[in-house]
């Protein structure tokens, strides 16, 4: 089957559930590229994310790179075309009808609904990244850190530098 076609069509429907944005479907682009088509391996799609996290710029630019990686610059283009137009038009609809339902108890649910599904979606991201170095000290660590922010109003730059140094020095390993 033809890559191009492949990345449309299933970028176009895994737009369809990109709520809280790209990062929060991460397992399904896995599911589908990796372990259905196989067109890279675990590894090339984990350094993929973790290269369009560290770029400057929206989250989205994963997509862009994963599209190049398996077909070029037009699969780059395909992909990101694929994933956020629909969304968008999603986002605009739902944006210009919300005015008139406002007021509805369902359209209310609908919207309070998404955060918890955003949250979920992302969590599911966490653990598939995670899920081969995971261990009790990452859950001790971790557990430290959410007790900490929920605590006390710290800027979160001191926690990352704390994670910088813990993961450097290999403490977690």
């Amino acid at each position: 089957m033809n890559l191009i076609w492949i990345l449309s069509y299933n970028f176009f429907i895994i737009s369809l559930i990109a709520i809280g944005g790209v990062s929060a479907v991460v397992p399904e682009i896995h599911r589908v590229f990796v372990e259905h088509y196989h067109l890279m391996d675990e590894q090339l799609f984990t350094q993929l994310f973790a290269i369009s996290q560290a770029a400057p710029g929206p989250n989205v630019i994963f997509v862009g790179l994963f599209g190049w990686q398996v077909a070029g610059v037009m699969g780059a283009v395909v992909s990101l075309f694929s994933l956020c137009v629909p969304t968008l038009l999603l986002a605009v609809m739902f944006e210009k009808t919300g005015s008139q339902y406002q007021s509805k108890k369902w359209y209310n649910v609908i919207k309070l609904s998404l955060s918890p599904i955003a949250i979920g979606l992302l969590l599911s991201t966490s653990t598939l990244l995670i899920k081969k170095d995971f261990n009790w000290k990452m859950i001790v660590f971790i557990s430290v850190i959410v007790f900490i922010l929920s605590k006390w109003k710290l800027n979160s730059i001191y926690l990352l530098f704390i994670g910088i140094i813990v993961g450097a020095l290999g403490l977690l390993n």
